[in-house]
């Protein structure tokens, strides 16, 4: 089996996308505590909740990044077959 590489490129933007992506968790919960007008300790206190909401959100980026990535390859072949 062949090692993979991963670049250190790489790794810097999935970790700035991931960071994002919890930012976002973030400030979806301060949302819903300023809405629900509940408790400010909810936001350390939900923060398991907050990290399942990022990998949802970081999940759900690389499934858009991946159909995105495919179209864009499907396009191109198409033009090269041409």
């Amino acid at each position: 089996m062949k090692p993979t590489i991963i670049s250190p490129e790489t790794k810097k933007t999935e970790l700035i996308v991931i960071s994002l992506c919890f930012i976002a968790a973030v400030i979806f919960n301060l949302g819903s505590i300023i809405i629900f007008d509940t408790s400010w300790i909810e936001l350390f206190t939900q923060i398991h909740i907050v990290l399942i909401l990022t990998f949802v959100f970081y999940f759900a980026l690389l499934f858009f990044r991946g159909l995105t990535w495919l179209i864009l390859k499907l396009a191109r072949n198409k033009q090269t077959i041409k």
